[in-house]
């Protein structure tokens, strides 16, 4: 990461000393003017315009090496915070988290009547009752990340074989979005969940210092997303990563989108319900055949079968097309699925990623950690408030920074405010 000396690009660089010191616990100014290629002086100056804000904090000297003692400094967990919420079917889960991914509150809420129509008053209501009874300023807020249920976009035929809930409407969510933001006056970010996921890994967990990788985000969907040099692709108005609808074979089975052969009708949660349905010829929840493995072991032999030659091709298509240090894989299964599923690909089918010397596995479980996914959804504020990068779904382009300008339409422009209204 470099910075410029420029004094027109003052926000800039304030945002990449906070994504520097993001990386680890504890750093000297020494050393972020030596990740950053900045002056020590310009270090300094920009170091106590975060102290000042509040966004940073010292935390001692540090005494180890030759040469003159360092001042330690980290983020600190009172500056900024986040939002992140998941809807499902029912219910409604949201995580308030500190900028240093501390989750202060967390709350489930099961609701028994949950449209479209509602979700954004109901969201907008229980963020600004978490908010007061934890004392946080919402001028400090950077955003909220929203997940919402998993979309289909391609209704390109009328041949659906199951029932598709209204929330699986893209347009719908983008609605629910501006809602949220109209009510809450906050920026929203909208992201699948392997987008989230993938973010709190780079920010906060296993991939912390890996530059590329592809995150699979197993549910009742298969969703992808891909951080190549540090960056989350998202696509055109904000839509990638739709691995599900992968043709493995085209004269497979039918798919809502109107495709035949996607790899949700084979490797996804819900081809692993429809699979267990249809030998037992009753309705089976996930959660059940989840809890009793045993009652369904022989059913689940056939799934596991069945889905790994599917999820190998699509496995071996993401390999050759990106050629990223690793994939690693999550979802709303244990430890013990997840384990199970990445040992029915194996062997591997032959691709680029096999070729030079790898550091890491071809694919990796991710590790497991409570409130997952909320704790993603609360990290999509906090990258788009230290990158450049454009806020997916928002078709407009960001005016350029001044000091003068500090409408709080985004994350970058929420931190812009804290760190420059003083």
């Amino acid at each position: 990461m470099r910075g410029t000396n420029s004094q027109y690009n003052k926000a800039t660089n304030l945002r990449l000393i906070l994504q520097v010191i993001n990386k680890q616990p504890a750093i000297s100014r020494i050393e972020i003017a030596k990740q950053t290629a900045l002056t020590k002086q310009t270090i300094s100056n920009l170091t106590d315009i975060l102290d000042k804000a509040g966004l940073i904090k010292t935390l001692g000297i540090s005494k180890s090496g030759v040469g003159k003692p360092s001042t330690l400094i980290s983020l600190n967990s009172e500056g900024a915070y986040t939002l992140g919420v998941r809807v499902r079917v029912n219910s409604i889960e949201v995580g308030l988290y500190s900028i240093t991914g501390e989750l202060l509150d967390y709350l489930h809420n099961h609701i028994e009547t949950l449209t479209p129509a509602n979700i954004s008053d109901l969201i907008a209501s229980i963020c600004t009752e978490q908010l007061q009874a934890n004392a946080v300023d919402p001028s400090r807020v950077l955003g909220v990340g929203l997940l919402l249920p998993s979309t289909h976009r391609f209704n390109q035929s009328q041949r659906h074989t199951e029932h598709i809930n209204r929330l699986q409407d893209d347009q719908i969510s983008k609605d629910i979005q501006q809602q949220l933001e109209t009510k809450m006056q906050l920026p929203v970010i909208l992201e699948n969940l392997a987008g989230a996921v993938a973010l709190k890994e780079t920010f906060f967990g296993a991939a912390k210092e890996l530059k590329s990788f592809i995150y699979l985000y197993l549910g009742y969907s298969i969703d992808a997303s891909f951080v190549i040099d540090n960056k989350l692709l998202v696509g055109f108005q904000g839509f990638t990563g739709r691995l599900g609808h992968l043709i493995v074979d085209a004269q497979g089975r039918e798919c809502p989108c109107g495709n035949d052969g996607c790899l949700n009708q084979y490797a996804s949660l819900s081809a692993l319900e429809k699979h267990i349905e249809k030998h037992t010829r009753q309705a089976v929840e996930l959660t059940h055949i989840i809890d009793n493995p045993q009652r369904y072991e022989n059913l689940l032999k056939d799934w596991f079968d069945d889905m790994s030659e599917p999820m190998r091709i699509a496995l071996n298509s993401l390999e050759n097309l990106f050629n990223a240090e690793t994939i690693i894989m999550g979802g709303d299964v244990p430890d013990w699925f997840l384990d199970r599923f990445i040992r029915s690909l194996r062997p591997f089918l032959p691709s680029i990623a096999q070729f030079n010397k790898r550091e890491l596995p071809r694919l990796i479980r991710a590790p497991t950690e409570e409130h997952n996914a909320i704790k993603g959804a609360a990290t999509l504020p906090i990258y788009f408030a230290l990158n450049q990068q454009r806020v997916p779904n928002n078709n407009a382009e960001t005016p350029p920074f001044s000091e003068e300008h500090l409408v709080s339409t985004s994350p970058a422009e929420r931190l812009n405010a804290i760190i420059f209204n003083q």
